[in-house]
């Protein structure tokens, strides 16, 4: 219980933060599908991407990727002078996206991010000197989305639109509270998922880094920016099975954050259930 009562507080005071600071946050939001590959490629693309079930698993995971790699959005922003910039994941095609005209904090591609290498070592012998060679550039790879996002305006001077897939609070939990250094065993995204203390710290530590670069945007640009803080899925902690969900997990599962800054003439455009394919 006392775990529920910190993860309810942590966000509750980062809501009320967005709320301050004039964001849109949609109440009990919940995203459209429960894996990245899905929420991804169907919100980038405003549309639905239910004929993916149909697929086996390798297919549309193809699929969806290269719906990713060349999304509508994007194509609609770049038609009307935007440039677009991407920052490296570490994940699946957002680590260089080929439609960005410029893909940022790419120099920490190669082994630190391949899914597959990670995976593959997770169970190995090798697998804890993996983990002490790389944690440092795992975590500097997260942290340059931070750094890289309030020097935008200094690499362009038209219009722009920014795209950074952050892959915390999700797991490897790799920072405490305060971004202390936290040692996980495996750097496989999604390792210890169902590891609550460490799900909630990093949270913290997710929420104050996020306050702080909204705080350093807002107060650098006077041009009313437009920013969208959207999870493309929820957390598993308390799923039992792998195979199947109860209603707890569930909903669980769908709940996510969506909050937008907009100007207020704009604001008449959302309502109460939007989610991140409208």
């Amino acid at each position: 219980e006392s775990r529920k009562l910190m993860y309810w507080l942590t966000d509750s005071e980062f809501y009320d933060f967005l709320t301050d600071k004039e964001f849109y946050v949609i109440k009990n939001a919940h995203t459209n599908y429960l894996q990245t590959y899905q929420s991804l490629s169907s919100s980038l693309n405003m549309e639905y991407v239910n004929h993916l079930g149909s697929e086996n698993l390798q297919k549309r995971q193809d699929i969806a990727y290269k719906m990713i790699e060349n999304n509508k959005v994007m194509k609609n922003f770049k038609s009307k002078g935007y440039t677009i910039i991407n920052i490296n994941s570490g994940w699946g095609p957002t680590r260089e996206l080929p439609i960005a005209d410029i893909n940022l904090c790419t120099k920490y591609r190669g082994v630190v991010d391949s899914e597959f290498f990670s995976m593959l070592i997770n169970k190995s012998m090798i697998n804890p000197l993996y983990v002490k060679i790389f944690e440092d550039d795992k975590r500097e790879l997260i942290l340059c989305h931070f750094s890289t996002l309030t020097e935008i305006t200094k690499i362009t001077d038209g219009p722009f639109f920014v795209f950074s897939h952050i892959t915390i609070p999700h797991a490897p939990y790799l920072f405490g509270p305060n971004g202390e250094k936290i040692t996980p065993k495996s750097l496989q995204l999604g390792y210890a998922i169902k590891d609550k203390e460490g799900y909630i710290v990093q949270l913290q530590y997710t929420n104050k880094l996020v306050q702080e670069i909204i705080e350093k945007i807002l107060a650098e640009n006077t041009n009313s920016p437009i920013i969208i803080i959207q999870g493309d899925h929820g957390t598993d902690l308390t799923r039992t099975h792998w195979l199947t969900r109860d209603d707890d997990s569930l909903r669980e599962g769908f709940s996510i954050l969506n909050a937008y800054l907009i100007p207020d003439k704009e604001r008449e455009i959302f309502y109460e259930n939007i989610t991140p394919v409208n």
